[in-house]
C-alpha cells in the first residue's frame, strides 16, 4: 500500500497472512477473505507515496502500543487472537 510506516490497520491485514493462526482459520471458516479488509484499509488510510521496499518500515506509535498490549494480554507469547482483540478496540470507529 506504499505507506511509510506500519499502522494498526496493517497489523490487522497481517492477521490474514498467518495461516496457522486462530484468526485466519476462523475467518476462512466464515468465508472472509483479505480483499474486503484491504479495501477498507485503503479507504481509511489511502495509498501512500512510498516508492518501494527499502529496508524495514518503522512502526507507528499506535502500532507499537498495540503490539505491546497484545504481548501483555497474551502473557508469554501472544497469538493472533490476542492481536485481534487489541486491534478491534483500536481500529473500531
Amino acid at each position: 500500500m506504499r505507506h511509510g510506516a506500519v499502522q494498526v490497520e496493517h497489523l490487522l491485514l497481517g492477521l490474514f497472512s498467518s495461516e496457522d493462526g486462530i484468526v485466519s482459520r476462523v475467518w476462512a471458516h466464515f468465508g472472509l477473505t483479505i480483499q474486503p479488509v484491504r479495501d477498507i484499509v485503503r479507504e481509511r488510510l489511502g495509498v501512500g507515496s512510498r516508492s518501494g521496499p527499502e529496508g524495514q518500515l518503522p512502526f507507528s506509535p499506535t502500532a507499537k502500543d498495540a503490539l505491546r498490549s497484545a504481548y501483555r494480554f497474551g502473557i508469554d507469547e501472544p497469538g493472533t487472537e490476542h492481536m485481534l482483540i487489541v486491534l478491534v478496540a483500536r481500529v473500531s470507529p
